[in-house]
């Protein structure tokens, strides 16, 4: 750990999310971006002026993992290159938070966390959705609405052809598709609300609108081991632009949706807490399809590192939304049902 009081990040990918770590950053106090990297020197120098203070430039990650100034290592690469640049900052002293996918493989996330634990460095996994303000209401009620017994999630967006002609988007060994993506964060949010681990899934997926070497289109069922079954559907064909990005949760004495974009309204709720829930003002997040999580995921790591608070997101809770996304793409494959355990 760190002896200041201060997060000094370096930002390892300047692509498309960086700007979103910037604000991010700039959000928290006592947190601020001291180094960037990225093999596009162009891309760097379109990032700098955003940034407060002075910024140093690196073109090779290596080179930056020897910046001793440098605390913290944003991962914002594509997902392929997650595992090895996360164990190479581990190993080198830095703690790590890690853009979406933590990693293509449950057995690569694994292998990060091992070395976490042997290295006594924090990885934390970026799934920022979880901080919306209407996810963490619906959390405040859980007593009240009791028993969760079915939820759908559903990400209905559009991505045109040119997102994926860039060399890495749909790339089956670099992004995986539109379930590894977009995808993830409405199996995370699944995962989160249901509170058990997975048992099994059934999936179907396909390409139906992009010339791409994976999916645009998926639909998955889980059977949780608390015996609660969640579905999921996930593409990038709502043309002409994002639909909305919600989950929807049958309780024992309510029924809520989240949705907007993004999960980040409260669309409907019915039954107990509703009272609650009509008492309470949101932010606005129509601005960005991101939303502000990334904030509270950069507040949270400070917390970790400087006031021993816990993590927002546990490794087990990772590895069980990796292990449904690995066994839907294994039943899209095999036209069967994947039993997990």
């Amino acid at each position: 750990m760190t002896t200041h009081k201060s997060l000094r990040i370096g930002l390892i990918g300047c692509g498309r999310i960086a700007s979103t770590y910037i604000h991010a950053v700039h959000a928290v106090t006592h947190a601020t971006i001291v180094a960037l990297c990225d093999t596009d020197q162009a891309r760097m120098d379109a990032l700098v002026h955003t940034i407060d203070g002075s910024v140093r430039m690196y073109t090779d990650y290596q080179a930056l993992l020897q910046d001793d100034t440098v605390d913290v290592i944003a991962i914002c690469t594509p997902p392929a290159s997650h595992r090895q640049i996360a164990i190479d900052s581990m190993k080198a002293g830095k703690d790590v938070i890690v853009e979406k996918p933590l990693a293509m493989k449950f057995s690569d996330a694994k292998d990060m966390f091992d070395v976490a634990t042997e290295y006594s460095r924090l990885l934390l996994p970026v799934m920022q959705n979880r901080f919306n303000p209407p996810v963490r209401f619906l959390q405040t009620q859980r007593d009240v609405v009791g028993t969760l017994q079915y939820v759908n999630a559903s990400c209905f967006w559009y991505r045109p052809q040119s997102y994926y002609d860039d060399g890495w988007h749909g790339k089956k060994d670099l992004e995986g598709g539109v379930l590894m993506n977009q995808g993830i964060h409405y199996v995370d949010m699944m995962c989160h609300v249901v509170e058990s681990t997975p048992k099994h899934v059934f999936a179907f997926g396909g390409n139906y609108g992009h010339a791409m070497e994976s999916e645009d289109v998926v639909s998955l069922q889980v059977k949780f081991h608390n015996d609660v079954i969640g579905s999921c559907q996930v593409n990038t064909i709502s043309y002409p632009e994002n639909l909305e990005g919600s989950i929807t949760m049958c309780f024992e004495h309510a029924t809520v949706k989240i949705g907007g974009k993004a999960m980040d309204e409260i669309v409907s709720w019915q039954g107990l807490g509703e009272d609650a829930y009509r008492a309470v003002s949101f932010p606005d997040t129509a601005d960005t399809v991101y939303g502000y999580g990334h904030i509270g995921v950069i507040q949270n790591m400070y917390d970790v590192m400087f006031h021993h608070a816990p993590a927002y997101i546990t490794k087990d809770e990772v590895l069980s939304t990796l292990e449904i996304v690995e066994a839907s793409y294994a039943s899209m494959e095999s036209g069967e049902s994947v039993r997990i355990s």
